[in-house]
């Protein structure tokens, strides 16, 4: 059986549309966990983002985020999953020290590297 070419072209256009929003969500969570923080590469702590592959970021760095923050991100990734919205999974998680380790990463990340001003941010190079 031949697949029509309009069709396979359709099709790898939803794959890499797809694709896309999962890099997208992937980049948003691992700024949310500041997984820039324990990334090798220059460019990403420089930004405090993500500025590579983000699939190869995830798989080299997550493990090294504090324990803590690993198993909030796996419950609230869980709690999607079952249906939860993000109110219903953070009420059960405040049930845990989860919440404390997210907050004191954030907190060590941030004084670690303070936000800069936003006349820094966009300057021209």
């Amino acid at each position: 059986m031949t697949t029509h070419p309009a069709s396979t072209s359709r099709h790898d256009h939803a794959r890499s549309v797809r694709e896309q929003k999962s890099d997208t969500n992937m980049r948003g969570w691992g700024n949310t966990i500041r997984l820039w923080r324990v990334c090798e590469h220059t460019a990403c702590t420089q930004a405090r983002a993500c500025r590579g592959d983000v699939k190869s970021c995830w798989r080299s760095n997550f493990q090294l985020l504090p324990e803590l923050v690993q198993c909030w991100t796996f419950c609230l990734f869980d709690a999607r999953e079952r249906g939860m919205t993000f109110e219903e999974a953070m009420a059960a998680l405040d049930k845990t020290p989860m919440p404390q380790a997210y907050a004191d990463w954030l907190a060590e990340t941030g004084a670690l590297y303070p936000a800069r001003p936003e006349a820094e941010r966009h300057k021209p190079g």
